[in-house]
């Protein structure tokens, strides 16, 4: 039997609070073993007294929380631009309900801009640099997703708080909310467990991608004691699995031709289903209805014994994934 090639040991970052917490516990001659156990990181004995070579150099690093995080120690070839970079960063990514993705083709950009403005000729804002530059910041690469980048989050909180203070004439039990969400209901997991074995060779079918779907209309009251029927929005009239005797929708159904809620869909909801019940439950006393503010949504509509609430106006919309209204 021929041996494998031998594994190479992957190499542990040792960072410079790391290091400055072993210089620490040697200041105070704490034993070697001792200190090696309060480590968070493994470090060997031999590594450790590398470390403690260089002693003098990590007693004068700054104790910023930044500088801790780093693991080399080096200040950089242009430590001014590299400053004023930063900066650059901060002032971009404060903006922000304004902000932009920053990217690296950004990054690469203002730091070639700033270079000329501070006389710097031989830099070259290349892929590694910003690398570097990432690192040294403790910056990383993420998705986007959602729309609560847009959000003005100042004047959402303050729309909040006046809706807040109007909700304090209702008992929690009386106060309503109302959204709707899709179903894909022909549409299978994407994943899924398997035998080991069987990893690399699983494979998927159309059913994951399939389209069709309902809208459904959920509401429910502050303390979740009064969950009104589910809306079913379909395309069909009448839908071939709930004909017959014996197969109606045992969910109040509306059709409407794409499956979204719109004025009329939302009349019938309002009329047949939101009020008999609120009424049915509470008797005719004042309840509150709090919704988003879409065009669907007919506020023309109201009750005596109903006060709705739009939760935010149309310009904080992208706000509803940051605030729960209640």
């Amino acid at each position: 039997m021929t041996a494998g090639r031998r594994r190479r040991k992957v190499r542990q970052e040792i960072s410079i609070g790391v290091k400055k917490q072993i210089v620490c516990l040697r200041d105070v001659n704490i034993t070697w073993p001792v200190v090696l156990q309060q480590l968070p990181v493994p470090v060997s004995k031999r590594n450790a007294q590398k470390i403690m070579a260089d002693a003098a150099v990590y007693r004068a690093m700054p104790n910023d929380a930044r500088t801790m995080r780093r693991s080399n120690r080096r200040a950089g070839k242009w430590p001014e631009l590299h400053g004023v970079v930063y900066e650059w960063y901060l002032a971009i990514y404060a903006l922000g309900h304004r902000r932009i993705p920053i990217t690296t083709a950004l990054l690469q950009e203002g730091a070639t801009m700033i270079a000329g403005r501070l006389g710097i000729t031989q830099f070259s804002a290349s892929h590694g640099w910003v690398r570097g530059f990432l690192k040294r910041f403790d910056k990383c690469n993420v998705a986007m997703h959602g729309q609560a980048g847009e959000a003005n989050l100042a004047l959402a909180a303050t729309t909040m708080e006046k809706i807040r203070r109007k909700l304090e004439a209702h008992p929690p039990d009386r106060i309503y909310n109302m959204d709707e969400t899709g179903l894909l209901y022909r549409c299978l997991p994407s994943r899924s467990y398997v035998p080991r074995r069987d990893r690399r060779h699983a494979r998927g079918t159309r059913a994951m991608r399939h389209m069709d779907r309902v809208t459904l209309v959920l509401c429910t009251n502050a303390t979740g004691t009064h969950k009104l029927p589910v809306e079913m929005i379909g395309e069909p009239v009448n839908p071939l699995c709930f004909r017959g005797e014996g197969n109606e929708c045992p969910l109040p159904y509306f059709n409407q031709k794409k499956a979204w809620m719109d004025k009329y869909v939302y009349a019938r909801w309002w009329n047949t289903v939101f009020l008999l019940a609120v009424r049915d439950r509470h008797g005719g006393a004042k309840c509150a209805l709090i919704m988003d503010n879409s065009s669907t949504h007919d506020t023309a509509l109201s009750a005596d014994d109903v006060e709705m609430f739009c939760s935010f106006p149309q310009t904080l919309r992208p706000s509803t994934s940051r605030w729960t209204p209640g």
